[in-house]
């Protein structure tokens, strides 16, 4: 086994103890701070919101609903964890529910600054967790009720722990590693062992590390994968069948892949990343990129870290479909990779303009960071206020209507909505709507604009729409059946509207 500890040139540390906390502070307000004040600002925020509410009242944990479906699209884990919270808090607010994306955003942070400082000093782990809560995706992700900080976080741990064991020849790290490999595959799916992996197995191969091929030999550690990744899935399949997991692998799964319809350019991810870390590559470029990369590659651990980069990054690029969210679990290595070259880079510049380089770094990053935090806190509701204006408020004129009376959806789902409601709106078919005219039925229908003259026709009459829903120009309308209408419950032509 090749056990080089080459380490980039360094000096000095510049970065007293209260520096350090001081930093840590500023990384849990940039990721933490407000987080139970913000709206809902996604779609797929409310879906796993949706889905944690009627996992928490139904006490059904095992097979998740949503919006009173079935949903197994994604394994349960961000679920679980934001339900035992949700439990422990007796709430099923924002904040309480973003708990495990912030928590997984402070974890990566910790795991992230005791690697780098392990390998290559603290300089470059401080460095390393600067670029880190600088990318807009990275803090975007940690407060929002999504799955792609806890994939980050498992994958994260699962790499780093891996690095442990290739450094001690331990067991326990060993084991700790393939753990959290079976905690991210139950957070996304086997998708998540791209991220770990054939960067392994290419690190190997290059840096001719053979406890690599050892470590993922290990019979003790699979074991512990399998258990921990795919028990939930065989209790799906024992109870459902196979019948979800194949509509999955063909919609969510293949038709990412493959879609050549839809497709996004091979170098899209390139231009992302390029654009999440553009301070630092902007550096790189005045500093000789070429010769210092080769230096600062000859540390294993920097190699680790890039290769753990650029092997998903290769592979995801293949694929059809391209979003951000799909690379943010190698951001974290991104920045371990980045910090050391960076660190590299100060040490030389302070050997040849002195002390004043390392103070005006860390200016320079206090003042992105003190960015991102006024960015987050004060300017986003601002900026996106349309996807949560009024929702609530709408929200609340549908349960004071609906009353004990049935309300449902139609067209699409309106998870924002559900969420906020309280309580499931299930999509009605054609076929469905009709068949309930006909029994003269009273209940109440939320729908789009475009969709609601056709139901006025039929008898429907307008309560309360809003707008904007989401998006700046789409209107959504309350309507009563038919028989609510006739029965002189609500004025035929009457509409209160909520702005």
């Amino acid at each position: 086994m090749n056990d080089s500890r080459n380490t980039p040139p360094d000096v000095p540390a510049p970065y007293t103890r209260r520096t350090f906390w001081a930093l840590c502070l500023l990384t849990f307000l940039v990721c933490a701070w407000g987080t139970w004040s913000i709206p809902v600002l996604s779609t797929n925020e409310a879906r796993r919101m949706v889905i944690v509410q009627e996992m928490v009242s139904s006490g059904n944990w095992l097979i998740p609903t949503m919006n009173g479906a079935l949903y197994v699209t994604k394994p349960p884990l961000y679920p679980w964890l934001a339900a035992l919270f949700a439990s422990l808090f007796q709430s099923t607010a924002e904040g309480v529910l973003r708990l495990p994306s912030v928590l997984s955003a402070l974890a990566i942070a910790g795991l992230l600054y005791r690697r780098v400082a392990t390998s290559a000093g603290r300089q470059a782990a401080l460095l390393s967790l600067f670029i880190l809560v600088t990318c807009p995706l990275f803090v975007q992700h940690a407060r929002r009720a999504e799955i792609e900080m806890l994939l980050a976080a498992t994958c994260t741990a699962a790499l780093i722990f891996f690095l442990d064991y290739l450094e001690s020849g331990r067991q326990g790290p060993l084991y700790l590693s393939y753990g959290f490999v079976g905690l991210a595959t139950l957070t996304k799916g086997p998708v998540a062992l791209l991220f770990f992996l054939p960067p392994l197995l290419v690190f190997g191969a290059i840096y001719r590390e053979r406890r690599v091929y050892e470590g993922l030999r290990s019979a003790g550690g699979w074991t512990l994968y399998v258990v921990a990744a795919l028990s939930w899935f065989l209790y799906v399949y024992l109870k459902l069948g196979s019948g979800p997991f194949a509509a999955v692998i063909e919609e969510d799964i293949a038709g990412k892949v493959v879609d050549t319809v839809r497709g996004d350019p091979f170098y899209a991810y390139i231009l992302k990343i390029l654009g999440f870390f553009v301070p630092w590559w902007v550096l790189l470029v005045f500093t000789r990129p070429a010769r210092l990369g080769r230096e600062v590659l000859r540390v294993r651990e920097a190699g680790f870290f890039g290769l753990s980069v650029l092997v998903p990054l290769v592979v995801m690029s293949l694929f059809s479909k391209k979003q951000d969210k799909y690379i943010l679990p190698f951001f974290p290595a991104m920045a371990a990779f980045l910090g050391i070259w960076m660190a590299a880079i100060q040490a030389r510049l302070t050997e040849k303009y002195g002390a004043s380089v390392p103070r005006l770094v860390f200016r320079v990053v206090l003042a992105l960071c003190l960015g991102c935090f006024v960015y987050f806190q004060f300017l986003e509701e601002r900026v996106f206020n349309h996807r949560f204006a009024g929702i609530p408020s709408f929200a609340a004129r549908v349960r004071d209507a609906a009353g004990e009376t049935p309300a449902f959806s139609y067209g699409r789902d309106f998870m924002e909505l559900v969420y906020y409601y309280g309580n499931t709106l299930p999509l009605l078919s054609e076929p469905e709507i009709e068949r309930m005219i006909g029994e003269k039925k009273p209940f109440w229908i939320v729908v789009e604009s475009p969709l609601q003259a056709p139901l006025l026709a039929r008898g429907f009459c307008l309560k309360a729409s809003q707008q904007p829903f989401v998006k700046k120009k789409r209107e959504v309308n309350l309507l009563a059946s038919p028989v609510l209408c006739q029965g002189g419950t609500i004025p035929a032509k009457e509409e209160e509207t909520v702005r």
